[in-house]
């Protein structure tokens, strides 16, 4: 308004001017007091005029700041919302390495967005900075929040992002252990198929194996714990297609094994068959030595369980094989002549040989009757446990609930809480149970 009011007047003022000055040109109006008034008039005018000028360019570069800094902020906000909006809207980090890779990939893309908009951060935090320093107070307070609340939501993005990408870092890491260990694991079972042929080599890979498809069915439980339901299903079937790949290979190494004693009794080699025997034997009982207690929670016990079986499966194959030596041992010690002239008698040297392997197939059966009844004890105390356990981590759910404040009058309040307190009280025998029996199954 002062700027136009000035220019409206400018003619008006410098023609008065003009006037004035033609009017005192003689020599004598020199002197009057009314040229020295004119030209005060003129020297203020003047003054006014400039004055005008360098308000008006400030006004402008004012104006040029304002329009930035609102046009960065309305940039700014809504690149933020749409950001908060992706952040807020991310699935879990994925435990299948194919979806894992694309959420890296978005995750990637999202970083590099990031980065383009820190220079434009910087720049709104100085426009706004030098805003506030030549601005009325009320503008800066207000542009002083504004700001204040652009740089909070920026540094909180920030955060969830190197949040983001730790996360998906640490799973990636976990993923690519997991299926490349598994990979390998399968590539080995693939070349153990070749060598099915030679049975001595086969069976020790083979039981070398056994230790790392229990470590990486371990890996994948605990992936399994933390993925959502179908990706824990896919992590499942793979590990239960890998152990079926080595219970089948064990399959045919058991009846390989067994089909080449058969064949060795069947041709009268018995020092040969006892002698494949023994092997066998006491490799079943260095397993069923290591960890003579067995406890674990529900998904271990299950994999001790079905080693068991495969052991036990062994031990049934090979049945009708110690059925024979049994017999032949039995005709050997026997005092009846027809049997003696009928059978070549065997050496000593094989007898107390199949003595020990007799010996030691009996302490195999019976270890393995004895981890049976274990498994059968230790799977029933961890099945309680997981029902008792869920049971009071529900009802703990609820009372914490039942304990927050509410708008109920104080009578009722006190009442219900004192009511909470006593059923608080009626659990702690359930809580030491369960912690007492969780302490047994871990000791």
């Amino acid at each position: 308004l002062i700027v136009a009011d000035v220019a409206s007047k400018k003619s008006t003022i410098d023609s008065a001017i003009v006037d004035a000055l033609d009017y005192t040109r003689d020599n004598s109006a020199l002197q009057s007091p009314l040229f020295a008034e004119i030209q005060k008039f003129e020297t203020r005018w003047k003054l006014l005029q400039k004055r005008v000028e360098e308000h008006s360019q400030k006004l402008e570069r004012a104006l040029k700041q304002a329009i930035e800094f609102d046009s960065l902020v309305t940039e700014c906000s809504c690149w933020q919302q749409r950001a908060e909006q992706y952040l807020n809207h991310l699935e879990p980090a994925s435990r299948l390495k194919a979806k894992l890779k694309t959420q890296m990939e978005q995750h990637l893309t999202f970083c590099e967005e990031i980065d383009t908009r820190r220079q434009q951060m910087l720049t709104l935090d100085g426009c706004g900075t030098r805003m506030k320093y030549t601005c009325r107070r009320p503008d800066a307070t207000l542009i002083k929040n504004q700001l204040a609340t652009m740089l909070t939501s920026w540094s909180k993005i920030l955060t969830r992002a190197a949040d983001r990408s730790k996360q998906l870092d640490t799973v990636s890491r976990s993923c690519t252990s997991f299926f490349d260990q598994l990979e390998q694991l399968n590539c080995n079972v693939e070349h153990l198929v070749q060598a099915l042929d030679q049975l001595s080599m086969f069976q020790g890979q083979l039981s070398a194996l056994s230790a790392d498809l229990d470590r990486i069915a371990a890996q994948g439980r605990q992936l399994r714990e933390h993925a959502i339901a179908e990706e824990q299903q896919v992590i499942g079937d793979a590990v239960s297609a890998a152990r079926d790949k080595w219970n089948g290979l064990n399959g045919a190494l058991l009846e390989r094994q067994a089909r080449l004693e058969q064949a060795l009794l069947f041709n009268g080699q018995l020092e040969e068959a006892v002698d494949v025997l023994m092997v066998w034997l006491r490799q079943a009982e260095e397993l069923l030595d290591d960890d003579e207690r067995v406890g674990g929670d529900v998904d271990t016990l299950l994999e001790l369980d079905e080693r068991l079986q495969t052991l036990r499966s062994g031990l049934q194959s090979r049945e009708s094989s110690i059925a024979s030596i049994r017999d032949m041992r039995h005709e050997c010690s026997s005092t009846n002549e027809q049997r003696q002239q009928q059978q070549q008698p065997l050496s000593d040297s094989i007898v107390e040989k199949v003595d020990m392997m007799l010996e030691l197939w009996d302490t195999v059966s019976r270890l393995v009757d004895q981890r049976h009844a274990a498994l059968c004890k230790s799977r029933a105390d961890a099945e309680r446990l997981k029902t008792d356990c869920g049971a009071l981590f529900e009802w703990l759910a609820q009372a914490e609930t039942r304990a927050r404040p509410t708008e109920q009058n104080c009578e009722r309040r006190i009442a219900a809480l004192e009511h909470l307190i006593e059923e608080i009280d009626s659990k702690r025998g359930s809580v030491d149970e369960v912690l007492e029996l969780g302490r047994r199954i871990r000791a």
